[in-house]
């Protein structure tokens, strides 16, 4: 038996954990931790499942053509010049009648490290067609991508988070973020745990009792789906009337932030956004 080293490529925020796959006769028979990762970059189930993914009589390998209503699950393989041919002829009637213009460029990284998920290759074979309509941004993260490049500025490039820097807060605030269940770093989740371990609070902010929240021991506020801006206009409100709003600190780096409080405080609308008025709103 050889024991290779490998990643896990499944773009699931985790970035590459290292794994180690164990190989016999060609063909790989498990996929474990890596020991040289460390204590805290560990792969998840979905890493330790990747030879059950490639051997699985359920993978696809060969085109398929939508044979039923769309919706219906119905498809017919077909070979791989066919499929090119069909392709072919569907961009040729596109850009003969509409133009580069009616083809919208929706590719993005998906499987990392992986050289045909790569959404640079896609844009530059549709500019070799003459070009293509392009998205602003990610469907992925661009509220975040926004955000960020208003806090950053020009060096929004060089942001970024290190796992390793939580064992410095006071306390943790998990908003929508369900680490050990949707992965969001390979580091990430043992650094909560360890976190955790020493006494430091969590908090969880989430419709659902995540296992995130299970194994961390955090105090959990459920809020109903769709009302996290009604209960962020309250935690405002409950931080000006305590004092607790460094507002210095704000207006040095925010835009609009009075109008914020105008609005948080009722005075466009006489209704002051405290944590009574969330309360029905938010559950």
């Amino acid at each position: 038996m050889a024991t290779l080293p490998v990643f896990c490529g499944r773009d699931c925020g985790g970035d590459a954990c290292p794994l180690l796959a164990e190989v016999e006769g060609g063909r790989v028979t498990r996929i474990r931790y890596n020991p040289k990762a460390g204590n805290y970059l560990k792969g998840c189930p979905k890493g330790l499942a990747l030879a059950h993914f490639h051997y699985s009589p359920e993978r696809l390998k060969t085109p398929l053509r939508r044979s039923g209503p769309r919706g219906s699950g119905e498809f017919t393989p077909i070979s791989w010049p066919e499929a090119i041919r069909e392709i072919t002829d569907g961009l040729g009637k596109i850009l003969s009648s509409s133009g580069p213009k009616a083809i919208i460029n929706l590719s993005s990284a998906g499987s990392t490290g992986a050289l045909h998920s790569t959404e640079r290759l896609t844009q530059r074979f549709l500019d070799c067609l003459g070009g293509s309509t392009r998205l602003e941004g990610s469907y992925s993260s661009n509220a975040a991508g926004y955000v960020i490049k208003k806090a950053f500025g020009a060096d929004y490039r060089n942001s970024g988070f290190d796992a390793s820097t939580i064992r410095d807060s006071g306390m943790i605030v998990l908003w929508g973020s369900n680490v050990m269940e949707a992965r969001l770093g390979g580091e990430l989740e043992n650094r909560l745990v360890a976190a955790a371990s020493t006494g430091t609070p969590i908090v969880t902010i989430d419709p659902r009792k995540t296992k995130t929240t299970t194994q961390t021991g955090a105090r959990w506020i459920p809020i109903l789906p769709g009302t996290d801006i009604a209960f962020m206009y309250a935690l405002i409100s409950v931080f000006e009337d305590r004092g607790a709003l460094d507002h210095e600190y704000v207006q040095a780096r925010c835009t609009g932030f009075n109008e914020l409080m105008d609005f948080v405080q009722g005075k466009n609308d006489g209704i002051k956004k405290d944590a009574l008025w969330a309360e029905g709103i938010c559950g």
